[in-house]
C-alpha cells in the first residue's frame, strides 16, 4: 500500500480528499487496515519491545566484528 499524506494548509486539497474517501469504502478499509498495523508495529508494549531488540541485536553484532 503505498503512503498517503495531506497537507492541512490546503483546504481545496483536504475537500478532495474527503469527497474520495466518502466515495470509496474500500480505500477506508485499506487505509484502517494500514493504520491499525502501524499502530500495533511502533505503538504497542509489544512492537517497542521488539524494535529494541532489534537495535541491541544490530549493536551487538557490529562490537563482534
Amino acid at each position: 500500500m503505498k503512503k498517503i499524506a495531506l497537507l492541512l494548509d490546503d483546504p481545496e486539497a483536504l475537500a478532495n480528499a474527503y469527497k474520495r474517501l466518502a466515495s470509496n469504502p474500500e480505500l477506508i478499509s485499506q487505509l484502517l487496515a494500514g493504520a491499525q498495523k502501524r499502530i500495533a508495529e511502533c505503538f504497542t508494549w509489544d512492537g517497542i519491545i521488539d524494535r529494541q531488540i532489534a537495535v541491541y541485536n544490530r549493536y551487538h553484532s557490529h562490537s563482534r566484528s
